[in-house]
């Protein structure tokens, strides 16, 4: 068992190190002086150290010699387990040597899963490790939550919300009640609870540098996705594309870099005045929807598209009927953030301010297209993540001998009665994961393992990745966005039929058995 002498500074507890911001969260409290320990979930010690050394590179080059001077540690545990997991024993060898608890774990599902997420993690999570820190006798705690919390407003206050706002999805919900629960559990602990409510977290200010790509990043994706169907298809101008889009020209998503919302969460975090309050880590002034237009376009060699929700009569329009099916992959695969990016609330800071004299970097169009060329360079992957041994192949070749034709063999599917096209699905790194596949008239025509076969189609995800999809766990659009699929061949042709697929998959949810593999609070591995 990991000890922790009693001579030593105390240790300041984290949870979601291995997340894109909680990871920028324990940079900054390092750099500040302080010892961070790190509550992780994992199979075994050595993985939960490899994952937090992983994600901290992105930070620092010297991660070891964090560990072996004393200032970082880790700690397994787990979010759905009373305690968060920590055992007695661990539990004694802590008590009073945590200074703080800062949560940052969560899950930022949209929607509901069949396992109770993200309200599993959010709410259910949040309430252990509070409980927790109350029996560690520490009595400063710190939650990250979301500017999002205030649902669908105009204007959202810094302060709690005694009443449910009209919230957008069962995410924002989630963590609404979670800051209830936090609140009620610190007033019974007689604790300090101080809430952090970031918006859009993005990659680095300077570098663009980002361990994650959702949010704001499933548009980048989108419009690069768009731009290599056009060039695909010759009678479209890309110069001229005829797409609606749904929001005002003047919108302001509001945009923050991960070192500006780390620079703010370290200078209140060392501010003993700023304890108990609840600030908004937002930007003053976020880029507007046209200047985001401007710098996709640009990246992209792309330009056409209005804005409809600049003119009162917009609402009453259709969208063109010229290339209908690229309207159609826009809002498709622009819909998981669509409200956060085309109707963003203003947000006050007046209480960060007090405290938060350094503002936010400013957007220009340069650090804009720093965070497009970050993820396009890395292939929309995301950095430190860890990739299995791909080991289910079986369980794959079943569901594409078996359970696919046998579900399309009864009543057709709209969608599927006119395709007519050939996929090779690339699940995992080994042989024994690749099928091509042929559809036409609403059936799977032709079934066979191939590694290279030519298709019209190509799509690669991960084992772990394809189970969630085939489940209904997560959306196509989302593996695209995200960067955990990658598509070839007609590009126009692919995401239509990934529709259709997620239609089929909604239809007919494929539950394979129960998997042992660790995935974080934040859906990655």
């Amino acid at each position: 068992m990991k000890t922790f002498a009693r001579k030593e500074r105390p240790w300041i507890l984290l949870t979601g190190a291995t997340g894109f911001l909680g990871a920028a969260l324990v940079h900054e409290l390092i750099t500040r002086n302080q010892r961070v320990l790190c509550l992780v979930r994992s199979d075994s010690p050595t993985t939960a150290r490899e994952r937090v050394v992983n994600v901290l590179r992105s930070w620092t080059s010297d991660v070891e010699h964090l560990f072996e001077t004393g200032r970082l540690a880790v700690i397994r545990g787990d979010l759905h387990a009373s305690a968060a997991g920590i055992p007695a024993d661990l539990q004694a060898g802590l008590r009073a040597r945590i200074a703080s608890v800062v949560h940052v774990a969560g899950n930022v599902r949209f929607s509901a899963t069949t396992d109770g997420e993200p309200a599993r993690t959010n709410v259910g999570g949040t309430e252990q490790v509070f409980k927790l820190a109350h029996a560690l006798d520490c009595r400063d705690w710190h939650f990250v939550s979301t500017a999002y919390v205030a649902g669908a407003v105009k204007d959202a206050r810094e302060q709690m919300y005694a009443a449910p706002p009209p919230f957008r999805n069962v995410y924002e919900q989630s963590k609404w009640e979670a800051e209830q629960r936090a609140a009620t559990l610190a007033q019974q602990a007689a604790a300090t609870l101080t809430i952090y409510r970031p918006s859009i977290v993005v990659g680095h200010s300077e570098t663009g540098q980002a361990t994650r790509f959702t949010g704001v990043y499933y548009l980048f994706r989108a419009t690069s996705l768009l731009a290599r169907a056009a060039a695909q298809q010759k009678s479209i101008d890309r110069h001229a594309l005829p797409l609606h889009i749904p929001a005002r020209a003047s919108g302001q998503p509001n945009l923050i870099c991960s070192d500006d919302v780390a620079h703010a969460f370290g200078t209140l975090f060392a501010d003993k005045a700023a304890h108990g309050g609840v600030y908004h880590v937002t930007h003053p002034e976020p880029p507007t929807n046209a200047q985001l237009k401007r710098v996709l376009e640009a990246e992209y060699d792309l330009a056409g598209g209005s804005f409809v929700g600049d003119a009162k009569t917009d609402t009453d329009q259709s969208p063109p009927t010229q290339h209908a099916p690229l309207q159609q992959l826009f809002d498709e695969v622009t819909q998981p953030v669509a409200d956060y990016l085309f109707d963003a609330p203003r947000f006050d800071r007046t209480q960060v301010d007090r405290f938060v004299k350094q503002p936010p970097a400013p957007w220009t169009d340069e650090r804009l297209a720093r965070l497009i060329a970050f993820a396009e360079h890395g292939g929309w992957r995301a950095s430190g993540t860890a990739r299995h041994a791909e080991t289910q192949v079986e369980e794959v070749g079943k569901y594409f001998l078996e359970f696919l034709p046998a579900r399309m063999a009864g009543p057709h599917l709209a969608a599927i009665r006119d395709t007519d096209l050939s996929v090779r699905f690339e699940i995992g790194s080994v042989t024994g994961g690749h099928w091509w596949c042929r559809f036409a008239n609403g059936r799977v025509v032709t079934v066979e393992p191939a590694a290279n076969k030519p298709a019209d189609v190509v799509y690669r995800t991960s084992v772990l990745r394809f189970r969630a999809a085939v489940a209904g766990e997560i959306s196509g659009a989302e593996l695209f966005l995200s960067g955990d699929a990658q598509v070839e061949g007609d590009i126009e042709r692919a995401l239509k039929f990934a529709m259709v697929l997620e239609e089929f998959v909604r239809a007919h949810p494929y539950a394979p058995p129960a998997s042992t593999t660790n995935i974080n609070a934040d859906g990655t591995t």
